[in-house]
C-alpha cells in the first residue's frame, strides 16, 4: 500500500525576530538615497560632512551614500568595539577583518566536529577586494531587470562567536518602493546571524543557512518562511519585500578549491516571481565577471539550462507518455502530473512528460523546471529513494529549507501529493520481443501526482488516493495483456488498438511499441504498476 507521511505542524516558541536581535540605538536619514553614491552628504548629522567612506572611496563612493556608514549602535559588553567605534565603522573595516573572522568561523567549525574547507587567499589589498564588491554590487543593482535591495552579509568576529552581518556600504536600492527597502535594509542592520555549526535555527537564519551549508536558497515569496526560519519576517511582510534569493559568494572558485564564502549576497525583489532560474543565472554570470564565485549551478537555472543536463536523455523519451498523463489527470480529476527524470543523482523536471490539468498549476510546473531535487529530497526524492508509493497528505507543513518547492506549493493552495517510481516508453519502442528483458529500453523516472487542492486532510484524500492506486493496478494489468499480444503479433500493436482514454487504465503511461498509439494504443501500452517482472513503479 502507499506509503503515507502525515506532516505536522510543529509549533516553535520563538522571539518576534528570533536569531539575535540586537537592541539598541541606531540612527539614519528619512531621505531616500541614491545607490550611485551622490547621496554624499545628504544626511546633516554626517559625521565626515559627505566625504566619508562610500564605496569606491572617499566622497564619491561607487554604489553606495557617501557620508557616515550606517550601522547599529548598540553592542553586548563583551564585544570588541564600542558604540563610538561602531557608528563610524566603514564596509573597508569589515574587509580588512575578513581573514580573522573566515579562520575562526573555521575553528568553529572544527571545533563542531566538522570538516571546513580552506579559508580563501585574501592577502591582495583589502582596498581592492573592497573595490571588486562595490562594483560586483552596482552592476547586481543597475542591470537586474527586476526593483530589488541588494545586500551582502560579511563574516565578523563578535566576542567569542564568528556572525554575519550587513552594512550600508554593503547595500543597494533600485527600486520604486526605495523608502520601504532601505527601510527593511535597517532592519537588517540589526540582525546577526550565528555560522556555528552548533548554532539552532532560529539563530541562523537565511544568511546563516547559506553560509554554514555553501548552497543558494530562494523562494518565490519571502512571506512562506516561518518567523523561525526567517527573523526579519515581519519587516519583510511589512516592507512589501517578495520573492528572494541568498548566494555564497566565494572569493575563488570552490569547484577548484574548496574554500569558506567571503559572504552571503541577499538579493530581494518588490515582486513575485517564477522565473528564479534565470534571476540565479545572471547573478552567477555577474559574479564571475568580477573574480567572484557561487556554488548550486545544477541545482537551479534556467528552463533551457535544466533541459540541457537531460541532453542524453530527452530525446529519447516518448511523447505518448504526456498523453498518457493526460488521460490518467482527466479520468480522476487531479490538477498536475509530471515526471522526474534521474541524472547523476539529481532528479529533473525540465523536459519530461507532464500534465497541467488545472491551470492553478502552472507555476509550479514553471518552478519545477528550474530546479533539481536530491534524491531523497521531498516526496519525489523520497520515492524515488525508497522505491515506494509516497503519499503526503499536507505538504504545506514542510519545510522550503528541506524542499524547495515548499513555498510554490503554500502560494499555490496544493495540499496532497503521491509520488512514486515508474518507467518511461522510449522512442526505439517499449517492447524488445527479442529480449528476455520486458524493461529494455525503458527510461526510469519518477511519477508527481497532485491530488485536488479542495481535499485538505488525510480523510478527505483517501478516496483519490485509493482511486490512484487502482489506477495504477489497472495499467499494471493492461500492460501485461499488451505486451503479450505484442510479443504474438512482432510489436505490430493491433491487438491492442483501441486500447486509450478511461478504457481499462486510460493508456498508462507507454504506447511507442510497434504502430505505438497514443495513450496506450499499439504494442507498449501502460507502464505503472505494482512492482512485478514486467512493472516499473514500485509500490
Amino acid at each position: 500500500q502507499p506509503q503515507h507521511q502525515h506532516q505536522h505542524q510543529h509549533e516553535h516558541q520563538h522571539h518576534q525576530h528570533g536569531g539575535h536581535h540586537q537592541h539598541g540605538q541606531h540612527h539614519h536619514s528619512n531621505k531616500a538615497h541614491s545607490s550611485d553614491g551622490s547621496g554624499g552628504g545628504n544626511d546633516g548629522n554626517n559625521d565626515s560632512n559627505g566625504t566619508g567612506d562610500g564605496n569606491g572611496g572617499p566622497g564619491t563612493g561607487s554604489g553606495s551614500p557617501g557620508g557616515r556608514s550606517h550601522m547599529l549602535s548598540g553592542h553586548s559588553a563583551k564585544d570588541e568595539l564600542d558604540d563610538d567605534v561602531m557608528q563610524t565603522y566603514s564596509g573597508l573595516q569589515f574587509v580588512k577583518e575578513f581573514p580573522a573572522a573566515l579562520k575562526a568561523a573555521q575553528a568553529q567549525q572544527l571545533e563542531a566536529g566538522e570538516h571546513p574547507p580552506a579559508v580563501p587567499d585574501l592577502s591582495g589589498p583589502p582596498e581592492a577586494l573592497f573595490a571588486r564588491i562595490s562594483a560586483l554590487l552596482d552592476n547586481i543593482s543597475t542591470d537586474l531587470e527586476y526593483g530589488s535591495l541588494i545586500q551582502l552579509f560579511v563574516p565578523r568576529i563578535q566576542g567569542s562567536s564568528v556572525v554575519l552581518m550587513t552594512h550600508r556600504d554593503f547595500t543597494r536600492v533600485n527600486t520604486v518602493h526605495d523608502q520601504k527597502f532601505w527601510k527593511y535594509h535597517e532592519t537588517s542592520c540589526e540582525f546577526v546571524f550565528n555560522i556555528s555549526p552548533m548554532s539552532a535555527d532560529g539563530l541562523l537564519g537565511l544568511p546563516g543557512r547559506c553560509f554554514l551549508l555553501t548552497r543558494p536558497e530562494w523562494t518565490p515569496s519571502v512571506c512562506c518562511y516561518r518567523p523561525l526560519e526567517y527573523p526579519r519576517l515581519a519587516s519583510a511582510i511589512e516592507c512589501q519585500v517578495h520573492s528572494t534569493m541568498a548566494l555564497p559568494m566565494f572569493a575563488g572558485d570552490p569547484a577548484v578549491t574548496p574554500q569558506l564564502p567571503v559572504g552571503v549576497l541577499e538579493v530581494l525583489l518588490d515582486h513575485q516571481t517564477t522565473n528564479l532560474g534565470h534571476v540565479f543565472e545572471f547573478l552567477a554570470r555577474t559574479c564571475k565577471r568580477n573574480g567572484f564565485y557561487t556554488t548550486g549551478q545544477d541545482r537551479l537555472g534556467s528552463e533551457p539550462v535544466m533541459k540541457a543536463m537531460l541532453h542524453d536523455v530527452l530525446p529519447n523519451v516518448c511523447d505518448s507518455n504526456n498523453i498518457a498523463l493526460q488521460h490518467m489527470c482527466h479520468a480522476l480529476g487531479f490538477p498536475f502530473a509530471q515526471c522526474w527524470l534521474q541524472k547523476n543523482g539529481l532528479l529533473i523536471a525540465a523536459g519530461a512528460p507532464y500534465c497541467v490539468n488545472d491551470a492553478v498549476a502552472l507555476p509550479y510546473r514553471q518552478i519545477s523546471s528550474q530546479i533539481s531535487l536530491l534524491c531523497g529530497q521531498g516526496p519525489v526524492g523520497q520515492a524515488y529513494q525508497k522505491g515506494t508509493m509516497i503519499w503526503v497528505d499536507d505538504v504545506q507543513k514542510g519545510s522550503q529549507v528541506e524542499w524547495p518547492l515548499q513555498h510554490a506549493t503554500a502560494l499555490l493552495g496544493l495540499h496532497g501529493v503521491c509520488a512514486c517510481k515508474l518507467l518511461l516508453n522510449s522512442t526505439d519502442g517499449s517492447i524488445a520481443t527479442d529480449s528476455s528483458d520486458p524493461n529494455a529500453g525503458k527510461i526510469e523516472a519518477v511519477l508527481e501526482v497532485f491530488l485536488p487542492s479542495n481535499l485538505t486532510t488525510a480523510e478527505q484524500q483517501q478516496r483519490s488516493v485509493e482511486a490512484l492506486w487502482n489506477y495504477l493496478q489497472s495499467a499494471m494489468q493492461l500492460q501485461v495483456a499488451i505486451q503479450e499480444q505484442a510479443a504474438k503479433t512482432n510489436g505490430n500493436g493491433a491487438g491492442a488498438a483501441g486500447v486509450a482514454g478511461a478504457a481499462g487504465g486510460a493508456g498508462a503511461i507507454g504506447g511507442a511499441g510497434g504502430a505505438g498509439g497514443a495513450g496506450g494504443g499499439g504494442g507498449g501500452g501502460g507502464e505503472i504498476g505494482q512492482g512485478g517482472k514486467q512493472l516499473s513503479c514500485q509500490c
